[in-house]
C-alpha cells in the first residue's frame, strides 16, 4: 500500500496501512529471525557427528535454521570434507552449504589423533566449487552467527586469537564439552585434542561477553542412542545412501574393539571383564553382534554432539521446544552449562530422544524435499 492510497483513504487508509506495515513487518522480522550457525566437526564416521548433521539438515528442511558453513576438522580434513559434502547433498539437495577443509594439525603444529574415516564411494571433494571457501569467508556471509563445536576449537582459536572486531559479530558459540570455572575441562575429547585453542575460545568468549553455552558429558550419557532407535531412523529413508546409521555404528564399534591401546584394554577388560577377542571373531555388520556391543559399551553411542545442536534452543527462542528437556546452570557468566557434573540438573532424556529421533527421520526421508 502506498502513500497515494493513504492519503486518499484519509483514516481508513492510514488504519490500513498501520494494519499492513505491522503484519509485513512482523513477517520480516520472523523471516530474519531463522538462525544461522557455521558447524565444526571432526565428521567422519562416529555417529554422534553423523546424526549431528541429520538434526540440522532437517531443521534447514522446516526452515528453521541455516547452516552457513561445515569446518571439517581433527585431522584428516580433506576426507573428512569430502564425507559432510556427501551427506549434505544427499539430504539437501541444492544446498549452498560451504564445506571448509579445516586446520590439518593442532593450533601449535602437533599432529591431531589419527581415526579412520569413511572415502569409498565418494566424489572427489576438491572439485567442488562450493568448497573453495576459508572459515574466514563463511564467517564474513553471516550476520550474526552461533559458531557450534562438535570437534576440535582450533579453527576458531585461530580466528579469535589475534582479532576482536570478528569476535563481535558472533553471536554465541556452542560447545561439546565441559567446564572448570572458565577454563575449558580437559578431560572433554574435542576440548582435550587441542588445549591451547580451547582455552584461547574460552578466554575470548569471556573477554568479549559472547554467550558461551556447554553441553557436557553428564548430560549425554542419560539418552545413549539404542539399535532400536538406530533402526527406526534407518527405515526413515535412505538420505544417508550410501550408508546406514547401523553401518556407521559397526564401524565404530570395529575400530574400539580393534584397538590395541591401553585406554581400550583398560576399558575392556577392568571395566566390562570382557575379553576383546570374542568380540572380534564376527563381523560386527551382523544385527546380534552389534546389539551386543551397543549393550556392553553404551557410551560409544551416546549423542553427545546431537544434544549439543539441541542446546541451540538456550539461544534461539524459535528453536527453545528442543532445548527445553536440556536444564542448563549458570556459571560464571557468560558461560551457560548443562550436565557440567555428575550433580547437574537431570535432563528429560526421554524428550530429548523422541525430539531427536522425529526430526532426524525428517532429514532421512527423501519424500520431505528441501527448498532452498
Amino acid at each position: 500500500m502506498s502513500w497515494k492510497h493513504v492519503l486518499k483513504g484519509g483514516a481508513l487508509g492510514l488504519a490500513a496501512y498501520a494494519v499492513c506495515n505491522r503484519f509485513y513487518g512482523e513477517k520480516a522480522a520472523r523471516v530474519k529471525e531463522v538462525p544461522e550457525v557455521v558447524v565444526i566437526t571432526d565428521v567422519g564416521k562416529d555417529i554422534d557427528d553423523t546424526v549431528s548433521l541429520l538434526f540440522m539438515c532437517a531443521l534447514m528442511k522446516k526452515k528453521k535454521l541455516m547452516v552457513r558453513g561445515v569446518v571439517c576438522t581433527g585431522g584428516s580434513s580433506e576426507k573428512r570434507a569430502a564425507v559432510a559434502r556427501k551427506l549434505l547433498d544427499n539430504m539437501l539437495p541444492g544446498n549452498n552449504v560451504a564445506v571448509v577443509e579445516g586446520f590439518p594439525t593442532k593450533l601449535n603444529g602437533d599432529q591431531f589423533p589419527n581415526h579412520e574415516v569413511l572415502t569409498h564411494d565418494l566424489p572427489s571433494y576438491s572439485k567442488d566449487p562450493r568448497n573453495d571457501r576459508t572459515f574466514a569467508d563463511v564467517l564474513s556471509a553471516c550476520t550474526s552467527p552461533t559458531i557450534v563445536c562438535l570437534g576440535p576449537l582450533t579453527d576458531l582459536a585461530s580466528y579469535l586469537k589475534d582479532a576482536f572486531e570478528p569476535a563481535n559479530k558472533i553471536k554465541a558459540v556452542l560447545v561439546q564439552g565441559q567446564s572448570e570455572g572458565t577454563e575449558p575441562d580437559p578431560a572433554s575429547y574435542n576440548l582435550r585434542c587441542d588445549i591451547m585453542a580451547a582455552r584461547i575460545v574460552f578466554g575470548k568468549c569471556v573477554q568479549n561477553n559472547i554467550k558461551l553455552v556447554l553441553l557436557g558429558k553428564h548430560a549425554a550419557y542419560q539418552a545413549p542412542l539404542h539399535l532400536q532407535h538406530i533402526e527406526e531412523i534407518d527405515s526413515a529413508g535412505t538420505g544417508l545412501n550410501p550408508w546406514t546409521l547401523k553401518e556407521l555404528v559397526s564401524i565404530t564399534l570395529t575400530e574400539f574393539v580393534r584397538d590395541d591401546s591401553e585406554e581400550a584394554s583398560t576399558t575392556l577388560k577392568a571395566a566390562y571383564k570382557i575379553d576383546r577377542e570374542s568380540l572380534v571373531q564376527d563381523s560386527p555388520s551382523t544385527p546380534v553382534l552389534v546389539a551386543r556391543i551397543l549393550s556392553t559399551f553404551p557410551h560409544l553411542t551416546v549423542p553427545y554432539d546431537p544434544l549439543c545442536c539441541m542446546a541451540l534452543g538456550h539461544i534461539y527462542p524459535s528453536l527453545a521446544p528442543y532445548a527445553a528437556c536440556l536444564p542448563f546452570e549458570s556459571t560464571t557468566p557468560p558461560i551457560l552449562c548443562i550436565g557440567n557434573t555428575p550433580s547437574s540438573p537431570p535432563i528429560n532424556a526421554d524428550r530429548a530422544l523422541t525430539l531427536l529421533i522425529d526430526t532426524c527421520k525428517i532429514a532421512v526421508d527423501t519424500n520431505i524435499k528441501y527448498t532452498p
